[in-house]
């Protein structure tokens, strides 16, 4: 454990000192990218195969001392189907409580 928390500081050290704390180490491919492997308009099974996309970008806040969760969420939906959709339909879950813990 004391050579993982002695590797781990000296990088960011190093990090620091070179100006790369602000950059993430790794830069993620955008899931809807031609440059991503695993997204499935790269990868169809046969001609005409779609499929919806959604991208979610949830933003949550935890107080822990009165265990409130504050979050909003953007919710982007991408109709790759060959037809117009007259509706969607969602189901939100307002005010959702757990209990016995997560």
């Amino acid at each position: 454990m004391k050579k993982f928390l002695s590797v781990a500081i000296l990088l960011c050290l190093y990090m620091v000192a070179f100006g790369q704390a602000d950059k993430p180490i790794l830069t993620a491919v955008p899931y809807r990218s031609a440059d991503n492997p695993y997204y499935w308009k790269n990868r169809k099974p046969f001609d005409g195969y779609w499929q919806q996309d959604v991208e979610y970008k949830i933003k949550a806040n935890i107080d822990e001392t009165t265990d409130i969760i504050d979050a909003t969420q953007t919710l982007t939906y991408y109709n790759n189907s060959p037809h117009d959709l007259p509706f969607v339909y969602f189901h939100l879950y307002q005010n959702m409580t757990l209990k016995g813990g997560i």
